[in-house]
């Protein structure tokens, strides 16, 4: 269980960080302005947000919670 936490803790940060390691390497390859690039970090983490709550509740479901 312990093990379990702390993977998923080290994945969180990995997941909230990813998109800003390669929005550089974005933004040249699509020629996209500093504004356009923010957007889409930004949807990226609104999506995220939003999908956290059913992946929890899916997470009860397989786990026998309530």
């Amino acid at each position: 269980m312990l093990a379990t936490v702390a993977l998923a803790t080290m994945l969180a940060l990995l997941n909230s960080t990813m998109i800003a390691v390669a929005l550089p390497r974005l933004m040249a390859e699509l020629g996209a302005a500093l504004a356009a690039s923010g957007w889409l970090v930004t949807s990226y983490l609104i999506a995220l947000a939003c999908l956290q709550p059913v992946a929890g509740k899916l997470g009860d479901r397989s786990a026998g919670g309530p």
